[in-house]
């Protein structure tokens, strides 16, 4: 990791209640958006529960939060620019990947073994707008611009698709935002993780925000 790192994420990880109750607002109002824009593309009612929120330093993501590094997922991955560049990964675990591609193409929940390349496409959709929306609550929260890129999606075992964003965004990021959620629909329920990897200006922005004194 570089030294040259202006945050101390071992003090981010001790927020105050208060604190992590401003962390989960963001992932409140962008889960709101989220559902709001998926309701809209798939003409149905979908709601996004968001069960918890984390920040760590981007050290850990390999530890057991997501489950077992053999684990099969897929993970929506994109660039996000504007204020500084950032990335973004949105992360379901397989099984709940194939029960949202049922979901997308109005299929029997269960239907799904395997993933076409439509399913794929579909994953794509769903990342991309569950990932504007919480930008969208982010920006408005912190006052800055952020522009997600094209994203691109990864079917493969936890380890590896946390591997890139460990060794090689690890290099100039020092910490993740983590919002863990459920897509509902129904008496269905989906997990799925956003994570949220800020560079030194959003950093700032939200350290100001949360009145955290990294000093």
């Amino acid at each position: 990791m570089n030294e040259e790192k202006s945050i101390n994420y071992e003090r981010i990880a001790n927020l105050t209640d208060i604190q992590k109750d401003a962390l989960r607002e963001i992932g409140n109002i962008g889960a709101a958006h989220a559902a709001t824009a998926l309701s809209s593309m798939l003409k149905e009612t979908i709601m996004i529960d968001v069960t918890s929120s984390h920040i760590i330093g981007i050290e850990d993501m390999q530890n057991e939060l997501f489950g077992d590094p053999s684990d099969k997922v897929a993970g929506v991955f994109m660039q996000v620019t504007g204020s500084g560049t950032h990335n973004l990964l949105m992360l379901f675990p397989f099984e709940n990947t194939l029960q949202l591609v049922d979901m997308f193409f109005k299929r029997p929940i269960g239907t799904s073994t395997e993933l076409s390349s439509k399913d794929e496409s579909a994953i794509n959709e769903i990342g991309n707008v569950c990932a504007c929306a919480y930008l969208n609550a982010m920006s408005d929260l912190l006052g800055i611009t952020l522009f997600p890129t094209v994203p691109g999606l990864a079917v493969d075992m936890l380890g590896a698709v946390l591997q890139f964003p460990v060794l090689e965004i690890g290099r100039r990021v020092d910490y993740v935002i983590i919002i863990q959620t459920q897509f509902i629909r129904n008496a269905d329920r989906f997990n799925g993780y956003f994570l949220f990897m800020p560079d030194d200006d959003v950093q700032k922005a939200i350290m100001d925000k949360f009145k955290i004194n990294v000093k």
